[in-house]
């Protein structure tokens, strides 16, 4: 900042900028420092730097304000603290419950206030009322200050109860107007219950249906805070109309949408309005999530139109770049109460506002129904309660076996792209596979952990590659190669989206191999060091059935990867699990290729790092000294028993807990590290669980 200083015409000193935060991101770090003026904090004025995990600066936000006028001064204020605090308690007396807060200076730059004036109390008469009252009146007195133009105030915060309200109040520190008082309270935020995703999944009672007790239903519901609602319109009532979504009477039946003096939209699962909150919620925070989480700031950045009780009244609902419009299910459930169709839906929409058209021109090939039942059983895979029973199942709810009004969709298939179940069986059949290959990428990126944290990881990653994807195909005749290799592309332009480029190609390129994608063969080369997966990037059987776990949770302990006491050729039996510190030991491996041609000649690297060490690549590993002998000039290919690769001189210098990382370097199959940028650090678990080449064993070294 320093030496851009004259860019930005700041200060060269910066003395007038203060450290305010340091915040972690996936990525890196984001450096927030805030502006002073003669010792006095300035409202609103931030500048952040966002900086990468190894220091490099990647953007800024420069929120300086730089027309503040040098006669503001602190020391000539003619409004104390205890004047102010007393001016606040008169306007806040129809309170009886209220506490002020401390007084603070600032320098505070006039602007018109966003949310509009503060919402009408319910109770004419009331304390709220009548405190409005004294606000208006007080504002009405004297001229307001030029917009734009910057004064010293003190700002005060107001808290009461009975009716709980939180106040912000601006007064001018030279003259003692009222200058602004803002609800802090946001009128854009609501509270609701709603379904998530729906009854069945968070219940594992495959058995709910229309014929469910209301209370039973009421009993699944969740309570949630309804966010980035518009202002209250001229009535005062909040609507369910905010930044993403809106409510539209599109079709018939009409159904009159819920307002709420209060924001309180908390309705019977049975209700018609329930519809309308459901939708809200769940369009709203996949939006957010899109825009936070993933970056995508736009995709389907606009208020989608929905119309809730839709489709005159019929089963099945619809998605387009216009609209959504949800069925109220026929004889069954409606189709709204169900937040996976919901999310379907607006997969549709978000498919058309990327590329119009491509909703309905991508149908035949599975592509387009696929992408949007992938959507719904990625995001809400964390909410099944009983995942034996409701996992792999799309719609479990509007499907239910006791309405049985449709079969619904799975997401479990292991079909082929060329089995007949695929190949021939139209456009939602077609959705089945592929939706259910997306999903088994997903679970094999960290979706069948027993981490939250991982398994938050390989949804957000799998999400963000297929809508990204989404963008770089026709609106019309796209294959399910064409998507494969879209999503490929994808993982290699990250744009520094908290992983290095293409850090996840070969576990995306065995996934649609496996499914016999056009384009994606059987490797000829597929070195590997075993981890206990056979140089797989699934189950430790190899099958990769939807019954089994598609993800290794430690990767610390492969079986290829040992040290040994002696010097000489071992076996994986010799493995010594607590060498002495300051002792000689000697690290081997064993490489083996399960393609079908031999490899041509290898590199194997060994690293060790200390204990207590995070692990990042490449910056916590020290290299061992190779081997004495040559490397190995080739592994021959499947069923070949492998080649050992070794002694790697090694001397514990510290106890602890530590590991031995090795990897195989060959120009047919690359190694990620190979290809890394420079200079860029991974964190071993974002690394070595996605590259069959490398392998990593823990050891605890001991004293004496």
């Amino acid at each position: 900042m320093q030496q851009n200083a004259p860019l930005f015409a700041w200060p060269t000193t910066l003395f007038d900028l203060r450290d305010a935060a340091l915040l972690a991101r996936p990525d890196g770090w984001s450096v927030r420092l805030t502006q002073d003026f003669k010792g006095v904090p300035v409202d609103v004025s931030e500048v952040i730097i966002n900086v990468t995990s190894d220091g490099r600066p990647l953007s800024g936000f420069n929120q300086y304000h730089y027309d503040i006028p040098d006669t503001l001064d602190p020391a000539r204020i003619k409004i104390g603290p205890a004047d102010v605090r007393q001016r606040v308690a008169r306007l806040a007396a129809p309170y009886r419950y209220r506490a002020i807060g401390k007084p603070t200076l600032l320098v505070h730059r006039h602007e018109p206030v966003e949310k509009g004036p503060p919402k009408p109390s319910r109770r004419r008469g009331g304390p709220r009322a009548r405190f409005l009252a004294a606000v208006r009146a007080a504002l009405a007195r004297g001229r307001r200050p030029p917009v734009g133009s910057h004064l010293l105030v003190w700002d005060v915060r107001l808290h009461t109860e009975r009716p709980r309200d939180r106040w912000r109040v601006l007064i001018d520190a030279m003259t003692g107007r009222l200058i602004e008082v803002r609800d802090l309270v946001a009128y854009a935020r609501g509270r609701g219950s709603v379904f998530d995703p729906n009854p069945i999944v968070s219940s594992g009672d495959t058995t709910l249906s229309s014929a469910t007790s209301t209370a039973m239903l009421n009993g699944q519901r969740v309570r949630v805070t309804l966010e980035r609602l518009d202002h209250a319109p001229a009535d005062g009532r909040l609507r369910l109309d905010g930044a993403w979504v809106h409510m539209e009477d599109s079709f018939a039946p009409n159904v009159a949408e819920p307002t709420s003096p209060t924001g309180r939209f908390v309705f019977n699962a049975t209700s018609q309005s329930f519809l309308d909150v459901m939708v809200y919620f769940h369009i709203d925070r996949f939006q957010n999530y899109l825009q936070t989480e993933l970056g995508l700031l736009d995709v389907g950045s606009s208020s989608v139109k929905t119309d809730p009780q839709g489709e005159s009244g019929a089963g099945g609902s619809s998605g387009t770049g216009d609209g959504l419009a949800f069925g109220n299910g026929g004889d069954g459930v409606p189709d709204a109460s169900d937040a996976m169709i919901i999310l379907h839906e607006y997969g549709h929409f978000l498919q058309d506002q990327t590329v119009e058209g491509s909703s309905h021109g991508n149908f035949p090939g599975g592509l387009s129904e696929g992408f949007c039942d992938f959507l719904a059983a990625v995001y809400y895979d964390d909410k099944h309660a009983d995942p034996a029973k409701t996992r792999g199942l799309m719609f479990s709810w509007d499907a239910n076996v006791t309405d049985d009004t449709w079969a619904g969709r799975r997401y479990d298939r292991n079909w082929k792209v060329t089995d007949p179940e695929w190949k021939d069986g139209g456009g939602y059949q077609g959705a089945e596979g592929w939706c259910s290959t997306m999903f088994e990428l997903y679970r094999k990126l960290g979706g069948d952990s027993a981490k939250a944290t991982r398994r938050a990881a390989a949804r957000d990653l799998a999400i963000r590659l297929h809508v990204v994807a989404n963008s770089a195909v026709a609106p019309s005749g796209v294959s399910i190669s064409d998507i494969a290799h879209a999503i490929e592309i994808a993982d290699f332009n990250l744009d520094g989206w908290r992983y290095p480029d293409g850090l996840h190609h070969k576990v995306i390129d065995a996934v649609f191999a496996a499914r016999a994608v056009q384009g994606y063969p059987a490797k000829q080369v597929d070195l590997y060091v075993d981890d206990g997966r056979k140089g797989g990037y699934g189950s430790t059987a190899g099958d990769d059935g939807f019954g089994e776990k598609l993800w290794k949770e430690e990767h610390g302990d492969s079986p290829d990867v040992w040290v040994s006491a002696a010097a000489a050729s071992g076996t994986p039996a010799d493995h010594v699990a607590r060498p002495p510190v300051g002792i000689p030991a000697f690290v081997f491996t064993r490489v083996q290729n399960r393609g079908t041609a031999a490899s041509g000649p290898i590199t194997v690297r060994a690293f060790s790092s200390a204990p207590g060490s995070p692990r990042r690549w490449p910056v916590d590993w020290t290299e061992l000294p190779a081997p004495p002998g040559p490397m190995p000039n080739t592994i021959p290919p499947a069923p070949g028993a492998g080649v050992i690769v070794g002694p790697f001189p090694w001397t514990p210098a510290a106890a602890g807990k530590q590991a031995i990382l090795v990897l195989v370097e060959n120009a047919q199959d690359r190694a990620l590290t190979q290809d890394l940028p420079t200079g860029g650090q991974v964190g071993w678990m974002d690394l070595v669980p996605f590259d069959n080449n490398l392998a990593v064993r823990e050891v605890r070294a001991t004293r004496g």
